[in-house]
C-alpha cells in the first residue's frame, strides 16, 4: 500500500528550518525575491525528501516569523506529522510555542524535535536547549518525541534524523483515501503551453485526468487537463500526495489559493459551523460572545463571528461550544481542524475542530438544546443527538445527510430512526426520510393558529391561500412536510381545502362591532345610486369623510365576495339585484333591433356612455352579452336563460 506523508517544519524565525530541508533534500524552499533579499521565508516551501518503495514523504517549510503567521497555519493545515526546530543557542522562543500550539490544533501527533545550530553551542547550553524542549513538549500530544541534535554546517546528526523521519512517517495516520476528493489550494499559477495550475496536498480521495472538477464556495467548474507530483506526470493522485493539477475552461483570475477543489455533487458550503474551541492555558486572551475573528480551514482564511451559546467569555485553559457565523459561507467536513486569530493583528486566539455543520442559527432559546447535542456528538451517542436533531429539525432528515454534517455513523442513525418510527415518535417520508411526530404536532398547532390570526385580523376575510400560509409558516418548508400538515388538519376537522383555498370548519366569521353600520350605510347609498356606478371615493366624500377611505374598501370587497355588490373593472360598484332588471332592459333593446350600442345607454341606465361602458364590459365579461365590433348581442343562451345569474364573479359563464 502506499503511503504518502506531509511533514511540516516548524518553528521560531531564524532557528534553521530552511537550511534543514536544504541539508535533506538539496532544496532551497526560500524562492521567492522578497525572501532572498530578507533571508527568511514569507510563504511554506515544499521540497520531496523521499519517494521509494511506495513511501512518499514530502516537507512543508513553513515561515517562522509571527507577521506571515497566517501562510504558516495555510501550510501546517495539510501535514501528517512535524519537526519542531529549535536553535540550541537560543532555545524556546514565541513563535516555537506558537508553532507547537498549531500542531495541536491540527491534532499531529507523530514528531519529533531538531535542536540545530550545535555547533555553536558547548555541552552545557546544548542539555539545558534539551530540558526546555522536553518541559515544553510537557502534556503535548508531541510529548515524549525524540530530541534529535543537528548541525546543518557540519553535518551532524543527519544521517539519525534521516531514520527517525522515516520512522514517524511508516507510523503516521494516513489520509482518507476512501472519503470524497478535497484539496486545498494553496498556490496558482498560468504556465505558458498548459494554462492554469493549482497545487495543493490531497486532503482524501482520488481525482484522475479528465474528471470535471468544482472549485467551492464560488462553485466554479473545471475539467482536469493533466496531473503531476513532485513534477512527475501521472494518471491519478491520492490522498497524502502533492499535487500539481492542470485546469482547462477556467482562468487564473477565477482561482485563488483557499479554495476547495473537489469532485461535482460531493459536498456543500454552510454559513455556519457548530465547533469545539480550546484556548491553550498560557494564552492571555479569552474569547468573547459575538466576537470578530479570522477563522481558517484548510488553505482557507474567513472573517466570522462567534456566538457562545451560554454567552459567557472562554477563558484561557477551557474547552467550550461555540458556533461561527460566516460573512461567506464556506465548506467544511465535521471533524475538520479550525484555527482562530485576532481580526487585525497576528497571533493565536484559539482552535479546534468542527461538530456540525447546520444551516440554523444559534439563538439564545435553544442554547440548552445546542449544548446537548453537540455533548452526544462528541461522546459518541446517537440516541441522545438524533432525538435532539428531529425534537429541534423543520426538516425531513436523512440518515446520510445527518452522517455527512455530524461524522456519526449513517447505519447506527437509520437504526435509531427505525426505533423512533416503531414508538410513534417518528414519522417516514419515502425516499425523503423521518421527521419528529410531536414536532409535526407543533407545527399543527403553529398553522391553525395562523389561520385563526388571518381571519381575526380581517373579519371579512374569505379564506387563506395555501401558498400564504405556508409562506407564513416557513418559506422553505418541504412540499411533502406541508401536505402531511395540512392533511392532519383536514382529518381533525379544524379546516376544510377547496381550490387551493383553506377555510376553518364550523366557525362564521363575526363582522366587527361598528362596521355593520357602516355596511348599512353603503348598502343605502348603493340603493340610492340605483344604476349609477360608485367607489369608496364617491361614498367616503358623499359621508363627509368621517370614514376610514381604506376600511371602506375593505367592505365594499367584503360585500362584492358575499354576491351583494357587483364590482365591475374600475373598482365601481352597484347592488348586485339590479343586474337581472338591467338585463331585461337589454334584451327588450335587442329584440327591436337587433343588437345594442352604445347610444342605447340612457335608454337602458340613463346616462351616457362614459359610465355605461363599465356595466356594458361586465355584462360582456358573465357571458350575456358578447360585442361583434362597435355593437354587442345576446350571446346564443342568454335568450333563454332564466335561472339567476351568480353574481359577485367575473367568471361566471
Amino acid at each position: 500500500m502506499e503511503r504518502h506523508i506531509t511533514i511540516g517544519i516548524a518553528g521560531h524565525v531564524d532557528h534553521g528550518k530552511t537550511s534543514l530541508v536544504k541539508a535533506l533534500t538539496g532544496i532551497d524552499t526560500d524562492r521567492g525575491k522578497e525572501e532572498k533579499e530578507r533571508g527568511l521565508s514569507i510563504e511554506a516551501g515544499i521540497a520531496l525528501f523521499l519517494n521509494h518503495l511506495g513511501l512518499s514523504i514530502s516537507f512543508v517549510d513553513v515561515p517562522g516569523h509571527v507577521d506571515f503567521l497566517k501562510n504558516t497555519i495555510r501550510g501546517l493545515s495539510c501535514v501528517d506529522g512535524a519537526i519542531l526546530v529549535v536553535a540550541a543557542d537560543e532555545g524556546i522562543r514565541p513563535q516555537t510555542k506558537d508553532h507547537l500550539r498549531l500542531l495541536e490544533f491540527f491534532g499531529i501527533k507523530k514528531g519529533l524535535v531538531v535542536l540545530t545550530k550545535i555547533d555553536l553551542v558547548d555541552g552545557e547550553l546544548l542539555e539545558i536547549a534539551r530540558l526546555e524542549a522536553e518541559e515544553l513538549m510537557k502534556g503535548t500530544s508531541l510529548e515524549g518525541s525524540p530530541i534529535i541534535p543537528v548541525s546543518t554546517k557540519e553535518g551532524i546528526g543527519l544521517t539519525d534524523l534521516r531514520t527517525e523521519i522515516i520512522k514517524m512517517a511508516r507510523s503516521s495516520p494516513l489520509k482518507d483515501l476512501h472519503g470524497p476528493f478535497r484539496l486545498w489550494v494553496d498556490n496558482v499559477r498560468t504556465v505558458p503551453g498548459i494554462g492554469v495550475v493549482i497545487s495543493g496536498t490531497v486532503f482524501s480521495g482520488i481525482l484522475a485526468r479528465n474528471e470535471t472538477v468544482i472549485l467551492l464556495p464560488q462553485g466554479i467548474e473545471a475539467k482536469v487537463r493533466s496531473l503531476q507530483s513532485h513534477h512527475v506526470s501521472v494518471e491519478r493522485v491520492l490522498a497524502g500526495q502533492r499535487a500539481g493539477i492542470a485546469l482547462s475552461r477556467i482562468s487564473e483570475k477565477e482561482v485563488s489559493r483557499g479554495m476547495l477543489l473537489c469532485k461535482p455533487g460531493e459536498l456543500e458550503v454552510y454559513p455556519y459551523l457548530n465547533v469545539e474551541i480550546s484556548i491553550p492555558k498560557d494564552l492571555h486572551n479569552p474569547i468573547t460572545n459575538r466576537q470578530k475573528v479570522r477563522c481558517y480551514i484548510g488553505t482557507s482564511m474567513n472573517k466570522c463571528i462567534v456566538v457562545l451559546p451560554n454567552e459567557t467569555p472562554l477563558q484561557p485553559g477551557q474547552t467550550g461550544l461555540a458556533q461561527l457565523r460566516f460573512i461567506n459561507p464556506v465548506c467544511a467536513l465535521p471533524l475538520d481542524p479550525v484555527v482562530l486569530t485576532p481580526l487585525n493583528h497576528p497571533g493565536i486566539l484559539g482552535g479546534g475542530k468542527v461538530m456540525e455543520l447546520t444551516r440554523e442559527k444559534l439563538r439564545p432559546t435553544k442554547a440548552k438544546r445546542f449544548i446537548s447535542r453537540l455533548e452526544a456528538i462528541r461522546e459518541g451517542k446517537v440516541e441522545t443527538y438524533v432525538e435532539e436533531v428531529l425534537k429541534s429539525s423543520n426538516r425531513i432528515l436523512n440518515p446520510q445527510q445527518i452522517s455527512k454534517t455530524t461524522a456519526l455513523a449513517s447505519a447506527t442513525i437509520e437504526r435509531e430512526l427505525e426505533r423512533l418510527l416503531r414508538h410513534g415518535r417518528a414519522l417516514h417520508f419515502t425516499a425523503k426520510g423521518y421527521f419528529s411526530s410531536e414536532r409535526l404536532q407543533d407545527m399543527c398547532e403553529k398553522a391553525m393558529d395562523l389561520i385563526n390570526e388571518a381571519f381575526n385580523q380581517n373579519p371579512f376575510k374569505d379564506f387563506v391561500a395555501l401558498d400564504e400560509l405556508k409562506s407564513k409558516l416557513m418559506g422553505s418548508l418541504d412540499d411533502e412536510l406541508f401536505q402531511a400538515i395540512i392533511k392532519k388538519l383536514r382529518d381533525d376537522k379544524k379546516i376544510y381545502v377547496s381550490d387551493g383555498h383553506i377555510n376553518r370548519m364550523h366557525i362564521s366569521s363575526q363582522i366587527p362591532k361598528g362596521k355593520q353600520e357602516i355596511i348599512n350605510q353603503i348598502l343605502e347609498y348603493a340603493k340610492q345610486s340605483a344604476f349609477v356606478p360608485f367607489s369608496a371615493d364617491t361614498f367616503w366624500k358623499a359621508y363627509n369623510q368621517i370614514h376610514n377611505k381604506n376600511q371602506v374598501q375593505v367592505l365594499l370587497e367584503y360585500l362584492y365576495r358575499r354576491g351583494i355588490l357587483v364590482r365591475f373593472k374600475n373598482k365601481r360598484y352597484m347592488l348586485a339585484s339590479l343586474i337581472n332588471e338591467i338585463m331585461e332592459r337589454i334584451k327588450e333593446v335587442i329584440s327591436e333591433k337587433g343588437f345594442l350600442a352604445l347610444e342605447d345607454c340612457r335608454r337602458v341606465l340613463g346616462y351616457g356612455r362614459t359610465v355605461c361602458v363599465w356595466v356594458f364590459e361586465y355584462l360582456d365579461s358573465i357571458g350575456f352579452t358578447k360585442r361583434v365590433g362597435m355593437i354587442r348581442v345576446l350571446n346564443d343562451d342568454a335568450m333563454y336563460r332564466n335561472e339567476p345569474i351568480i353574481l359577485g364573479d367575473e367568471n361566471a359563464k
